[in-house]
């Protein structure tokens, strides 16, 4: 049974930058914010670790202010 999770654990490890995707193709990290992308949110001047902590933290609700317009 213990070749048999090192073998799992080999496979997993080979295919595990195959998972990360940080090419131009992800569009969770490569999009262009436009009138037809309401699917995305921006946050600007905020740090992603306390916007993480927030959504799953204790916090019930977030206040979201929109941008002046440029």
């Amino acid at each position: 049974m213990n070749d048999l999770a090192g073998f799992v654990n080999e496979r997993i490890e080979a295919l595990r930058p195959k998972l990360q995707d940080t090419s131009r193709r992800n569009p969770l990290i490569n999009n262009v914010l436009t009138a037809r992308s309401a699917s995305f949110i921006r946050i600007v001047d905020e740090k992603p670790q306390r916007i993480f902590d927030d959504i799953n933290g204790l916090k019930s609700s977030m206040l979201l202010d929109p941008l002046p317009p440029p």
